[in-house]
């Protein structure tokens, strides 16, 4: 086969070979700029906040390795093995001082930050994902703030304990469902309330990471079931603005302390009931 024949031949090799070097090039320049990334987000962040000791031998290296890979992709466009180990190595000193920050979460907070610029596909799906989430939170919260005006409305209403379903404005059967169903929703409100103010503290606090919402449907079905029964736990003797209002909204909120406050509860009566039955059995015998 001559030289003409060979390079024609090489033609079909090449379309196959080329484009996926190309990808993997892609992929590598990638992994390295965004190894760069992140160590530069590390190194500013623990270098800003105050309330993080980091050390100066720590914020020294992760400098030195930035400049040294920054200069080589300027220059040869890729990494050396021993610059990019001493980015990893400067992420793994870096990362247990600024937590609970992370690396997903201090990218989330640069990628939120008004008018970024510069952001690839992931990023801004990324940001598309946290809008939607606190959009939809939002929607729910306010939702379920008219649903607590409606009930509220018809439990306040005078005629509505008293009315007869006879040609009355007003129905029993109404007043009992929204007297029923008021603290559930005030308990699903508070669980909104805190899933908002979780959301919206952990991007100005740079701790805010995206979660699977199943976690945000069970805290605020957590907190419906706290907001029915807590109010429960009071004699009718305590019924008012505190026990009607408050407590099915603080219950919603708080869910973490109810349960606790109730893990605790159950715990002193298991106890009680231990030693009753100890002496009862020491008596005995």
């Amino acid at each position: 086969m001559d030289g003409a024949a060979e390079a024609q031949a090489a033609i079909p090799l090449r379309q196959e070979v080329l484009p996926d070097l190309a990808v993997k090039h892609a992929h590598i320049l990638g992994y390295e700029e965004a190894l760069i990334a992140d160590v530069e987000r590390l190194r500013r962040y623990a270098s800003t906040d105050k309330d993080i000791e980091v050390g100066d031998i720590a914020l020294s290296d992760a400098t030195t390795a930035l400049q040294a890979a920054k200069a080589e992709i300027a220059g040869s466009g890729s990494l050396d093995g021993a610059t990019e180990l001493r980015l990893i190595k400067s992420i793994d000193a870096l990362s247990p001082k600024i937590y609970p920050a992370t690396l997903a979460s201090l990218e989330i907070a640069d990628i939120m930050e008004v008018g970024k610029r510069g952001l690839n596909d992931r990023q801004i799906q990324v940001r598309d994902q946290v809008n939607r989430l606190i959009t939809w939170w939002i929607w729910v919260a306010i939702v379920t703030l008219l649903l607590v005006f409606l009930t509220s409305a018809v439990r306040e209403n005078p005629l509505a304990a008293t009315a007869t379903q006879d040609g009355d404005s007003f129905s029993p059967t109404l007043f009992a469902f929204s007297k029923f169903v008021n603290p559930i929703i005030l308990g699903f409100l508070g669980a909104c309330a805190f899933i908002l103010r979780t959301i919206l503290q952990g991007l100005a606090n740079k701790t805010f990471v995206l979660r699977d919402g199943t976690a945000y449907i069970l805290r605020s079905i957590l907190g419906m079931i706290l907001g029915f029964m807590v109010p429960r736990l009071y004699s009718d003797a305590s019924q008012g603005f505190l026990s009607d209002i408050a407590i099915p909204f603080l219950a919603g909120y708080a869910v973490e302390p109810m349960f606790a406050a109730l893990d605790t509860l159950v715990l002193t009566i298991r106890d009680a009931v231990s030693r009753g039955g100890s002496l009862a059995g020491g008596k005995g015998k």
